[in-house]
C-alpha cells in the first residue's frame, strides 16, 4: 500500500532558506573583497581644501594629476606629488578648466582625469546582483519542475498500483475477464504439419480430461511444457488448441505484461494470474515470449524487477499443492530457450520441452490446404508444387503466401487464384516488391547484367546448390537486380562442401564484376556479409575448417570467441578462405566466359530470364563444348 504523504511546499521553502542563507554568508566576503580593491574616499583619508589654497597649490607647481568629474557636479580632486589627495569645491568649472590650461602651457606638467560618475566596479557589481537574482529565480523554476514531475511520476505509479490491485490485494476483474478466454473452436485438427508436436501434447489432453486414470497410476500431471521455435511455426496456435481439445479454460499473457519499472508489480501480476488459473481450474495458463521474464539472472542493481519477476514465477510453478494443482498446466513458448535461466527448465516446473520445427513438404502441402478453405482456386493450382517450391517456410509464412496470392488475384481482376497470382506472391516476399518504374542507366545495367550472370553461372556449376528459377536486372525492394533459386528438396542438416560451394556462388557476382566490368561495386555488399557469416560460422561453431580444427567457440565460450588474439586469428582466416572462394569463382567464370557473355547479353535484352530457359542454354552449351572436346 502506497501512503507516502511529502508537502512539497514545506521542502521548496526549505531549500530556498538553504540558497538565501547561502547568499548571506557569501554576500560578506563578495563586499569586503569590492571594499578591498576599490576604497572609498574616507577610507584614503581625503583632504578638504578651498578654492583659494587650490589655486595656491597649483601655482607652486605641487600638483601632478586633477580628477574633474564630468557630472553637474563642481567637485575636482587634486593629487600632488607625494601622493596625496585633496577635494575642493569649484566656483566655476570652466573658468578653472581654464586656469589648468594656462598652467599646461606654461610648462608645467599636470594630468587632467575626466572622472565618471559610475564607475567600472560599481557596474561590476550591479551586473553580480542581477546575475545572482537570474540564477535565484532560474532555481526557483527548476525547483518547481522538478516537483511537477516528481508529482506525475508518483500519480502514475499510484495509478498503476491501483490498476493492479495493490491498494487492496484484490485482482482487477477487468482484466481477470480477459484473460479468460476459452477457444473452442480451435483444435488439433486446425493445425497441420505439426505431427510429433501434437502426439505429444494428445496425452496431456487426455490428463486434462481423465485425471483419475493417471493418478490410479501414481503419475502426475507435467506442471509445463515450454515450446521452442523460430518465429511462425505455430508455438501459439499449439497452446490455444491444446486447451481447445481438452475443452479447458485458457489464459492468454505474454512476458512483456510482467515487465515493470516499479519493483514488485511485475511479481503481483504473476500471482493475480496463477490466483486465478486455480479458480479457474481445470485450464491452462499460456505465456508468450517467456524469455522477456525468464532470462537469466544477473547481481546488476537494474534487474532487481526482472529477477523478483522470475523468482515469483518459480515459486508459483514449484508450490502447486496436490488438490490445486490438479488440472493446471503452465504453456510458455520462445525462439531463444538458450536464454533461459536454468532454474526454470528443471524437471517439476517446464516438465517437457517440446521443439517446434519447420514443416516438410507433406506438411507444408497439408498447411496450405487448412489456409486455402475459405479462398478460390482454379483448377490448375497445384498444393503439392507449391509446397515443393516453398522449402524452409514457415506456417505463418505459407498463410502470408496465399494471403498475397488472393490480394494478387483481386488486383488482376481475376475470378479465381491462379498460378501466375502465386509465383507473384511468392516473388514479392523472397525477393521482393518489384520496382519497374526505377530507371538505370546504361552502365548500371550493364553492371548489374554481369553480376546477376555471376551468381547464376557459378551456382550452376556446384553440384549442391539450389536450381536458378529467376534471374532479372529489374529492381525488387533495395536491390538493383536479383538471382532467385528455387529449393530441390528439404535439408535438415549441411554440409561442408554445401557450404564453401555457397560461398563461391555468393562471390560470383563479385567476382564477374571484376572480370567482365573491370570494377567492382557496392551492390556485392550483401554477398560479402553474407559469405563472411557463412565462412565464420564454419570455422568456430562448426568446427570445418582444417586450420581450427573441430571446435566449437559457441554459448559458453563466446567470450573467447571475441577476445582479441582469438579474433585477430579468426578474421585471417576468414579472410583466406574468403579468398579463395572468390579464386575459384573467377576460375570457372573464365573458363565459360563465352556462357557467361551470351546470358549476360539476353539478360540485357529481355531483362528477366526464367529458370527453365536458362537450363537450355546451359544444356545446349554444354553439349557444344562436349562436341568441340570429342572433335
Amino acid at each position: 500500500m502506497f501512503n507516502h504523504k511529502i508537502d512539497f511546499k514545506k521542502n521548496f521553502l526549505v531549500r530556498m532558506a538553504c540558497i538565501i542563507g547561502l547568499i548571506i554568508v557569501v554576500m560578506p566576503t563578495v563586499f569586503n573583497f569590492y571594499k578591498s580593491m576599490f576604497p572609498s574616499k574616507e577610507e584614503v583619508q581625503v583632504q578638504q581644501i578651498s578654492y583659494s589654497d587650490a589655486i595656491a597649490i597649483i601655482q607652486d607647481k605641487q600638483i601632478s594629476e586633477i580628477q574633474i568629474n564630468d557630472d553637474s557636479s563642481n567637485e575636482a580632486d587634486l593629487i600632488d606629488k607625494e601622493g596625496n589627495e585633496y577635494e575642493v569645491v569649484l566656483l566655476d568649472k570652466e573658468i578653472f578648466k581654464n586656469f589648468i590650461q594656462e598652467e599646461i602651457e606654461a610648462g608645467q606638467e599636470i594630468k587632467i582625469v575626466n572622472k565618471e560618475s559610475v564607475s567600472i566596479a560599481d557596474i561590476m557589481y550591479i551586473i553580480f546582483l542581477t546575475f545572482l537574482a537570474v540564477m535565484i529565480f532560474r532555481f526557483y523554476k527548476i525547483i518547481k519542475q522538478t516537483e511537477k514531475k516528481t508529482e506525475e511520476e508518483i500519480q502514475k505509479f499510484r495509478d498503476t498500483v491501483q490498476k493492479e490491485g495493490l491498494n487492496n490485494g484484490t485482482i482487477n476483474q477487468k482484466e481477470t475477464k480477459k484473460r479468460n478466454i476459452t477457444p473452442r473452436n480451435i483444435t488439433f485438427k486446425d493445425i497441420a504439419g505439426l505431427k510429433e508436436e501434437k502426439f505429444e501434447l494428445e496425452e496431456v489432453v487426455d490428463f486434462l480430461k481423465n485425471p483419475q486414470k493417471y493418478k490410479q497410476m501414481g503419475a502426475k500431471i507435467p506442471r509445463g511444457i515450454l515450446l521452442s521455435g523460430t518465429p511462425g511455426t505455430g508455438k501459439t496456435l499449439l497452446a490455444k488448441a491444446l486447451a481447445g481439445e481438452a475443452g479447458v479454460a485458457f489464459l492468454p499473457s505474454s512476458g512483456a505484461e510482467f515487465v515493470e519499472k516499479y519493483v514488485g508489480v511485475g511479481a503481483k501480476r504473476i500471482r493475480t494470474l496463477f490466483e486465478q488459473a486455480r479458480k479457474e481450474a481445470p485450464c491452462i495458463i499460456f505465456i508468450d515470449e517467456i524469455d522477456a521474464i525468464g532470462s537469466k539472472r544477473d547481481s546488476s542493481e537494474n534487474t532487481i524487477e526482472h529477477n523478483q519477476t522470475l523468482e515469483q514465477l518459480l515459486i508459483e510453478m514449484d508450490g502447486f499443492e496436490t488438490s490445486e494443482a490438479d488440472g493446471i498446466v503452465v504453456v510458455a513458448a520462445t525462439n531463444r530457450i538458450e536464454s533461459l535461466d536454468k532454474a526454470l527448465l528443471r524437471p517439476g516446473r517446464f516438465d517437457r520441452q517440446i521443439v517446434v520445427s519447420l514443416p516438410d513438404v507433406k506438411g507444408r502441402e497439408e498447411i496450405l490446404k487448412i489456409h486455402a478453405r475459405n479462398k478460390k482456386f482454379e483448377d490448375s493450382v497445384d498444393f503439392k508444387k507449391i509446397a515443393y517450391n516453398t522449402s524452409g517456410f514457415s506456417g505463418a509464412q505459407l498463410e502470408n503466401l496465399l494471403n498475397e496470392a488472393s490480394i494478387m488475384a483481386v488486383r488482376n481482376k481475376h475470378e479465381k487464384i491462379s498460378n501466375d497470382d502465386i509465383d507473384s506472391a511468392m516473388k514479392k516476399i523472397v525477393v521482393g516488391l518489384s520496382k519497374n518504374e526505377r530507371i538505370l542507366s546504361e552502365k548500371e545495367r550493364r553492371l548489374v547484367a554481369y553480376h546477376e550472370t555471376g551468381h547464376a553461372v557459378v551456382s550452376m556449376f556446384m553440384k549442391t546448390q539450389d536450381k536458378v528459377k529467376e534471374i532479372s536486372i529489374i529492381g525488387a525492394g533495395v536491390v538493383g537486380g536479383y538471382t532467385w533459386y528455387e529449393a530441390t528438396e528439404d535439408r535438415s542438416f549441411i554440409s561442408k562442401t554445401m557450404l564453401q560451394e555457397k560461398v563461391v556462388s555468393l562471390l560470383g557476382g563479385r567476382a564477374a564484376e571484376k572480370l567482365f566490368i573491370q570494377d567492382i561495386s557496392t551492390g556485392a555488399s550483401d554477398d560479402l556479409k553474407r559469405a563472411t557469416d557463412i565462412i565464420t560460422k564454419m570455422i568456430a561453431i562448426y568446427g570445418m575448417d582444417d586450420v581450427f580444427g573441430p571446435i566449437s567457440m559457441n554459448g559458453e565460450y563466446k567470450d573467447y570467441l571475441e577476445s582479441d588474439s582469438y579474433s585477430h586469428e579468426l578474421v585471417n582466416r576468414t579472410k583466406e578462405l574468403l579468398c579463395e572462394a572468390e579464386k575459384k569463382a573467377t576460375q570457372i567464370l573464365k573458363e565459360h566466359s563465352f556462357f557467361v557473355e551470351k546470358v549476360a547479353q539476353l539478360l540485357l535484352e529481355k531483362e528477366t530470364i526464367q529458370g527453365e530457359e536458362l537450363d537450355k542454354m546451359f544444356s545446349a552449351y554444354q553439349n557444344a563444348r562436349a562436341e568441340n572436346i570429342d572433335a
